[in-house]
């Protein structure tokens, strides 16, 4: 308790001195000029002058203004005037002799008028020496308040809502991200390292996968370029004289560019082997180098799913809980009422949140059955009776 005492004293003296006595006079000055002339007063309009003023000026008009608020002159005018009525319809003044204040009002009155004389004296003294920079620092970047112990900035403090606003954007949007990025380096170094490891065991050391190291020899554009070139004039007279032909027949030609369905080669290609990884999971390696994930269903059927780290896709801005949330937020309720619902997959699914992820990576990196992942109607598979 003691030790914390003396930490405390020691931060109010290091506040406290951060101030010079010089700053401790203005700060002073200035809050007693705010309280009996007015909020939008400064040392500069208060005697007269502009900030841009010289110091000849500020010297002529410090003596016009010090000449009427002089104590005693101030008293006498103050004793002359206190019996002045203006009639408010017809805007005349008259004086009341018989109307003088009392000696009461009098002494308050000498009392004010000294203290604004001392106040426009200290003020011309600032403005005339090297105080008139640090007052004219002051007036540029704002004044601290009396805070009870000292002079404080008054500084922002933020509300619970911002405060929440804040972190949701930080830790939903930046952070959320980050972990999502990671966690999608990590993905693809493992199921890169994996599809590695099942060629090394399929192969061995050599890496020497068949079908891998021979290329087809394409023969060069310079060698072809004749050869295509006369074809092509070839096959387009040929082309024309049998639409000529069709066209005298009646004959209607056929579209060429009707779409054709293509086919799609999935499973093994050539040469293939069978491995079993480290966690149990059947691997089948081909000769293209492309690495099969063997699994048996409950009806008997024999699936071979691709494992491509391809299809690992990096998360976007639209996968964080910024975005996620206030979607889920409109389709529970505006977006029921008003049919504008977002489609925002998963989003109730834990087991479905990170939907990018291949299937069979899930499925061949999982050590028990409690750990794989569903299946996909997009996973590339190739079933076999």
């Amino acid at each position: 308790m003691r030790f914390l005492n003396v930490i405390a004293a020691c931060l109010l003296a290091g506040a406290a001195t951060a101030w010079q006595p010089e700053d401790h006079e203005i700060f002073r000055i200035r809050d007693d000029v705010i309280a009996h002339e007015g909020p939008d007063t400064t040392f500069y309009s208060l005697i007269g002058v502009t900030r841009k003023s010289t110091m000849d000026e500020i010297n002529r008009a410090y003596r016009k203004v010090a000449a009427r608020a002089h104590p005693d002159k101030a008293r006498q005018s103050f004793i002359a005037n206190y019996g002045k009525v203006t009639d408010p319809a017809t805007g005349k003044t008259t004086v009341d002799k018989k109307k003088r204040p009392s000696q009461r009002e009098i002494d308050a009155f000498h009392k004010e008028a000294d203290a604004r004389f001392k106040r426009l004296s200290i003020i011309a003294t600032i403005l005339r020496g090297e105080n008139r920079d640090r007052y004219d620092f002051f007036l540029d970047h704002g004044f601290p308040a009396w805070r009870g112990t000292g002079y404080y900035y008054a500084r922002y403090r933020p509300g619970a809502g911002t405060v929440l606003i804040g972190l949701f954007i930080v830790v939903g949007g930046g952070a959320h991200y980050l972990a999502l990025y990671m966690g999608w380096k990590q993905q693809r170094q493992f199921a890169q390292k994996y599809i590695l490891n099942a060629r090394k065991m399929a192969w061995g050391n050599g890496m020497v996968v068949p079908g891998l190291d021979t290329a087809e020899v394409v023969p060069s554009a310079a060698q072809s370029n004749g050869a295509e070139s006369a074809m092509n004039r070839r096959q387009k007279r040929m082309q024309d004289k049998e639409l000529k032909k069709n066209a005298k027949k009646g004959i209607v030609a056929e579209d060429i560019s009707e779409p054709i369905e293509a086919t799609l080669v999935s499973g093994p290609q050539g040469n293939k082997r069978r491995v079993v990884a480290e966690n149990g999971k059947v691997l089948i390696v081909d000769s293209v180098g492309n690495v099969f994930l063997e699994e048996t269903s409950e009806e008997g059927e024999t699936n071979e799913f691709l494992i491509d780290i391809n299809e690992i896709h990096p998360p976007t801005i639209k996968d964080t809980v910024l975005f996620r949330f206030p979607v889920f937020l409109w389709n529970k309720t505006g977006g029921r009422f008003i049919g504008g619902s977002v489609d925002v997959p998963y989003l109730n699914d834990d087991e479905k949140i990170e939907h990018d992820i291949n299937p069979a990576i899930k499925n061949a990196t999982a050590s028990s059955a409690n750990g794989e992942a569903r299946r996909r109607n997009n996973a590339k598979v190739r079933r076999r009776p």
